[in-house]
């Protein structure tokens, strides 16, 4: 018997690959794994991400735009502005806004759908001014990591007044009832830059009925408009100061509103 266990014994060694003979990974898929890692291209070179960032990565740096983006409707702009969001949260940000304008507050929305090149364009520019990355980094969400590119985040205009304003007083009380929350809140302050603005949609995503004009028919349900009709878009303008809600582009945040 014991004879036996150690034929089989010397049967199984010889059969076991030997250390030597293990294959390497390729190096390749290392370095794609190293760029998915916190680490980003940008200008040709490959930067850390610096430690507040890590593990916050959104998505891949050529991720596609969502299939439903759709341009909000004028009433629902900033001046000047033409912001994208997804089809069901712009249904939403519709209802939202319609009961922001019953308790005489104008909710207007800067800046949505973000794609990761335009970020790394900020990036860009700001190096070749001669700043640093991790300076960068501080304001300005590296390409993959701003919540922008989900299409399902918002900076809202808050009239020039910041966290002082109606507006995000408004918010603040109301936004989570319809799924909103505040992304880079002043209990972060420490972390990130405070940005009263920036809210993202954490609720659910349900399926879209588009109109023959592309536009989500719950989005003109809530603003009080007919498809088809010849309702115009001034009509369903919440009403309490259009202009006190408007703002210049990038006078907000001294151009630094680009997490």
């Amino acid at each position: 018997m014991a004879r036996r266990a150690l034929a089989v014994l010397s049967l199984l060694a010889a059969a076991a690959p030997a250390a030597a003979q293990v294959a390497l990974p390729d190096p390749s898929l290392l370095a794609g794994m190293t760029d998915w890692v916190d680490s980003v291209v940008v200008a040709d070179s490959v930067h850390a991400v610096p430690e507040q960032w890590r593990g916050l990565r959104v998505g891949p740096a050529d991720a596609p735009p969502p299939a439903d983006l759709a341009d909000l409707p004028d009433s629902l702009r900033a001046r000047g502005r033409e912001p994208r969001l997804r089809a069901p949260v712009l249904a939403v940000l519709a209802a939202m806004a319609r009961a922001a304008a019953r308790d005489g507050v104008a909710i207007r929305v800067r800046s949505g759908y973000r794609d990761p090149d335009t970020q790394r364009r900020l990036f860009e520019t700001r190096l070749a001014q001669g700043r640093t990355f991790d300076d960068i980094a501080w304001g300005v969400a590296p390409p993959g990591y701003s919540e922008h590119m989900l299409g399902t985040t918002m900076d809202f205009d808050l009239g020039g007044q910041g966290a002082e304003g109606p507006v995000y007083a408004w918010l603040a009380r109301n936004a989570w009832k319809f799924g909103l929350v505040e992304s880079y809140p002043e209990a972060t302050a420490g972390v990130f830059p405070w940005e009263p603005w920036h809210w993202r949609y954490h609720g659910p995503i349900p399926p879209v009925e588009l109109t023959e004009a592309g536009l989500p028919r719950a989005v003109l349900a809530a603003l009080g408009l007919v498809p088809g009709s010849a309702a115009r878009d001034e009509a369903a303008r919440p009403a309490g100061g259009a202009e006190a809600a408007r703002l210049e582009p990038d006078d907000e945040a001294g151009g630094a509103a680009n997490n």
